[in-house]
């Protein structure tokens, strides 16, 4: 089984170059990447070039919206949504991942996660999150996921039309929860690292307020809502 990687982007020069560079390191090599950059107006794509990676682009909308666009390029058997600001210290994750779709019945997948390169506070809180996710699902009190890392079979993948691009948040949500209707999910340990800097810039009252009110809307099936209050602006 092969992976597709997907990879957002949209001026992240700080951070792509580290998790190209570990995608590099994995041990299995069955692999292809394609970035979907939305208008970067830094270095981003000069540092991909450097790597073997298909670059494709988008105006903007949003990251479910461009997962959707270089799902759309995509070859291999699973899916691997990334963000930029993620990196992989375990040579053996992208093994974990096909192995993991090597189960009878599993289909769609994701992973807690390990915090980096931020404050204490910060660390503090995603170290929560990563904890709350694995929590619920592993008792079945949800089934949940994050977009910075999802893996899923490209054809259940299709079959349920990939990201609901509409959706300003919990798009990620809402695809494992729409995948489980077709099999079994999974939620791997701590298979990645993600930055802190998402937190620190908007400090953890401002994180919290955007995240607590739009993820109440999400699972009160208040969706309509929740687009009015928040949205993606196109860059044109």
């Amino acid at each position: 089984m092969s992976i597709s990687i997907v990879i957002p982007t949209y001026n992240e020069s700080g951070y792509i170059g580290t998790l190209l560079d570990s995608v590099e390191r994995q041990e299995f090599d069955d692999y292809e990447i394609i970035v979907c950059d939305g208008g970067s107006e830094d270095n981003t794509l000069e540092i991909v070039e450097e790597h073997n990676v298909r670059i494709v682009h988008d105006d903007g909308g949003g990251p479910g919206k461009a997962r959707n666009k270089g799902a759309e390029h995509a070859s291999g058997d699973i899916l691997l949504f990334l963000d930029a600001d993620v990196k992989l210290e375990n040579k053996h994750v992208l093994t974990k991942v096909r192995d993991s779709l090597n189960t009878e019945n599993i289909i769609a997948g994701t992973s807690s996660w390990i915090p980096f390169d931020g404050s204490l506070k910060g660390k503090i809180l995603l170290g929560f999150g990563s904890r709350l996710l694995k929590t619920m699902n592993d008792t079945g009190i949800g089934n949940v996921a994050v977009g910075n890392f999802l893996f899923i079979d490209k054809d259940i993948f299709d079959r349920i039309n990939g990201f609901d691009a509409s959706l300003p948040f919990n798009e990620d949500h809402k695809l494992m929860k729409q995948a489980s209707s077709h099999g079994k999910t999974v939620t791997l340990d701590r298979q990645f690292y993600v930055s802190v800097r998402r937190v620190d810039e908007k400090g953890i009252l401002g994180t919290l307020n955007d995240y607590i009110p739009l993820s109440i809307y999400y699972f009160l099936g208040m969706e309509e809502t929740m687009k009015e209050k928040f949205r993606f602006e196109t860059v044109g």
